[in-house]
C-alpha cells in the first residue's frame, strides 16, 4: 500500500489551539494530474486532534474513471473505519460507528482522516470533499 503525500486546500483548518465544544474541519482534495494506480493509495486528508470525539462526517468523491469506490477511515484505526466501498458521487453521512473517540497514548502523533480510492485501472483527477465535526471536552 502506498501513502500519497500531497498539498490539499485545507479551508477551515487553522493551525491553532482547538476550542472546547463543537469544532469543524473541512478539506477539499484534488489530485490534479497525479494518477492513482490499481494498488491501494491512502490519502491523508486532514488532521484531527487527540482526545476529541468525532460526532459526524460528511464526505463525497469523484474521479476521472467510471467507477471508483472509496473507503473512509482514520490513520489510528482501520482505513475503512467510517465507510467501505462508497460509490463515486455518493455522500457519506453519519455512520454507525459514530460517535468515535480519538485516543492515542502519544499527544505528538499526528492523527489523520483518510480516504482510500479503489481503482481497477489507472485514473487521474481524484477529488474528495470532507467535513468532520468533533467535540473537545
Amino acid at each position: 500500500m502506498a501513502t500519497l503525500t500531497a498539498t490539499a486546500a485545507a479551508a477551515g483548518v487553522p493551525d491553532r489551539a482547538v476550542a472546547a465544544g463543537t469544532n469543524t474541519a473541512f478539506v477539499r482534495y484534488n489530485s490534479g494530474t497525479t494518477a492513482f494506480s490499481a494498488s491501494a493509495t491512502v490519502v491523508l486528508l486532514l488532521k484531527v486532534p487527540n482526545h476529541c470525539t468525532i460526532t459526524n462526517i460528511v464526505a463525497d468523491h469523484t474521479a476521472g474513471s467510471a467507477t471508483v469506490p472509496a473507503d473512509y477511515g482514520i490513520s489510528i484505526g482501520t482505513l475503512s473505519t467510517f465507510a467501505t466501498t462508497v460509490a463515486k458521487g455518493a455522500i457519506v453521512l453519519k455512520t454507525q460507528v459514530l460517535p468515535y473517540k480519538v485516543s492515542v497514548t502519544s499527544d505528538t502523533a499526528p492523527i489523520y482522516m483518510t480516504v482510500t480510492p479503489t481503482v481497477s485501472s489507472t485514473t487521474a483527477s481524484f477529488m474528495c470533499n470532507m467535513s468532520v465535526y468533533y467535540n473537545m471536552n
